[in-house]
């Protein structure tokens, strides 16, 4: 079974009390989740890709870092959570609630349109009309072509489909760097962290390549 199925078959709960559980930097990608409790949970730089997470409890969770790309949450509550340098893009999330929740440095697209009880700080969140209207350095999107380009497996948090930059990975990494350091710092990242890694992952590889560069 690939790392990938391992994942998929070690994450999926189904009618599971996963109360207070600790997900940090956990790879759900593909994972399913049905009418499960995960309430007070740690997801901090964990990775839901393509996950399905219908009808859950996620309520008092804390989501630091947390990726929602192509993730099916239809029906989940997360009732006064903590969201803070999460990515939600191509979300399906009918009938979702996100009644007190708190939100900082979020990157959004529309598809929380159906969600319940959504409520967002505009002057410390980014809502896309698209992806591709993220206007970022044009140095910094040097950077990362010349990345790819020279790279001999795509790495997909740097690189999405059909050799597109992931502009929402580079807008999460400027929160945190100056783009200076990104023009220093982000080839020496990319190169030591795995090929699906989160951006949470990548910042990580960041700040030790800063710090060590320092000493």
């Amino acid at each position: 079974m690939s790392l990938q199925g391992k994942n998929r078959a070690v994450y999926s709960y189904n009618n599971a009390d996963r109360r207070g559980s600790n997900f940090m930097y956990k790879n759900f990608d593909k994972a399913n989740c049905y009418n499960s409790d995960f309430r007070n949970a740690i997801f901090d730089g964990a990775s839901l890709r393509a996950t399905k997470i219908k009808y859950c409890n996620m309520s008092h969770s804390h989501f630091c870092g947390t990726e929602f790309i192509g993730t099916n949450i239809r029906g989940t509550r997360f009732n006064n959570s903590v969201f803070v340098n999460a990515i939600f893009l191509g979300v399906k999330a009918d009938g979702a609630d996100f009644k007190g929740c708190s939100f900082f440095h979020c990157i959004f697209d529309g598809g929380l349109s159906k969600a319940k009880n959504f409520d967002i700080d505009m002057e410390n969140n980014i809502v896309l009309s698209k992806p591709d209207s993220m206007e970022i350095p044009s140095k910094i999107i040097s950077c990362a072509e010349e990345i790819i380009k020279n790279s001999s497996v795509r790495n997909s948090v740097i690189q999405m489909k059909k050799g597109k930059i992931n502009k929402p990975t580079l807008m999460m990494l400027l929160y945190d760097f100056t783009e200076d350091e990104l023009l220093r710092y982000l080839k020496s990242a990319v190169e030591v962290s795995p090929r699906n890694c989160t951006v949470s992952h990548l910042r990580r590889n960041l700040i030790k390549i800063r710090e060590a560069d320092t000493i």
